[in-house]
């Protein structure tokens, strides 16, 4: 751990003193934002040309709502966005969404191009999903089918797969059992095939995508609530294997709050470590990626980073990660300029980060 601490310390020497970061290969990873401030589809026809000229991001999570009048009227809840009603009792149909396409149609971005729909795998929207309801599981994956449809409309190749669990538990065996009894190699199979047909669902679509998942294999190693999990990751890991192209990224959610950089390296240590716990070892080490989420406003706590700490934790994130890092807001918006946000906004630029 010593020597890799020492080897990335010299890199910061080199970069520092010799090479602009933009120009280094290795700290080119996207810097996507995600958070509750994220906008929807007809705020972004309206304004993706300010957000493209001053954004700090790559990319941006996307809110595509299923009714946009109710939308406008202001109830801006979940249980209208595609994202959390993918595995819901609802039926989504594309004819639904023409409104959606047509905005992101409309937008021209140039910068900030690598933009994500989430994906909420466990919401509470889910009750009553079991692993082993065909009936419902058929009308999820269409639902799945429409938002790539939607995908393949708008170019966008990236989704940003959320599997942490709000009000079901949809990862653990114990409580799914408790309600299909079955072995955990019965469980563990059809885990992994749902995994595969929502992947080959979404490539028959779009062709080669990208998936940060702000969860991955690591958190099944450390809470086993989550001990379907690397069933459900393996399963997408057998399809974008077979698709050149594709990108899978472990989020490492748990980076939130890191300002250190052995803090990071040992993270990313955690990430290829457990390679030995994936049911597709070789697919595994092609395909996952090394990634970080970071939390501005760490458990609501605006003062948690200082602007300098939170630039720094950022470098070290795009140091050592390879696809993706992440950065969730709540209180702190980070869409737009305010007296809190700024300074932080400004040490975050599209191929550099000033501090």
């Amino acid at each position: 751990m010593e020597s890799k601490i020492a080897f990335y310390a010299c890199m910061l020497m080199v970069v520092s003193c010799s090479t602009p970061y933009a120009e280094a290969p290795w700290c080119r990873p996207s810097l996507v934002h995600y958070g509750w401030d994220i906008k929807d589809t007809s705020y972004l026809r309206d304004h993706w040309q300010e957000i493209d000229a001053t954004s700090p991001f790559d990319g941006m999570g996307i809110i595509v709502t299923t009714n946009p009048e109710v939308w406008a009227s202001g109830k801006l809840y979940t249980s209208y966005q595609l994202g959390w009603m993918l595995f819901s009792k609802e039926k989504l149909c594309i004819e639904q969404f023409s409104a959606q396409i047509a905005d992101l149609q409309s937008t021209s971005f140039a910068n900030v191009t690598d933009n994500l729909f989430p994906v909420i795998l466990a919401a509470e929207y889910n009750e009553g999903l079991g692993w082993f309801d065909d009936n419902r599981w058929s009308a999820a994956l269409s639902n799945v089918d429409v938002m790539a449809q939607i995908m393949a409309a708008t170019s966008i190749k990236n989704i940003l797969m959320d599997p942490e669990h709000y009000a079901y538990l949809m990862f653990d065996y114990d409580t799914q059992s408790a309600t299909y009894p079955a072995s955990r190699e019965d469980y563990y199979w059809r885990v992994r095939t749902i995994g595969q047909r929502f992947a080959s669902t979404i490539q028959n679509r779009v062709g080669p995508f990208h998936i940060l998942s702000l969860l991955g294999y690591t958190v099944a190693a450390k809470n086993g609530q989550y001990d379907l999990l690397p069933a459900f990751i393996d399963g997408i890991l057998d399809v974008l294997v077979l698709q050149p192209g594709s990108t899978f990224t472990d989020g490492y959610e748990d980076a939130y709050g890191y300002k250190k950089l052995n803090q990071f390296v040992k993270a990313a240590d955690d990430i290829h470590g457990v390679a030995q716990i994936s049911g597709n070892p070789g697919a595994y080490a092609m395909l996952v990626n090394v990634g970080f989420g970071l939390w501005v406003d760490y458990w609501g706590d605006t003062a948690y980073f200082t602007p300098t700490q939170f630039g720094m934790a950022a470098f070290y994130a795009k140091l050592l990660a390879s696809r993706f890092v992440w950065i969730y807001s709540e209180r702190m918006g980070m869409m737009q300029d305010d007296t809190v946000n700024e300074p932080y906004l400004q040490v975050l630029t599209h191929g550099s980060l000033k501090f």
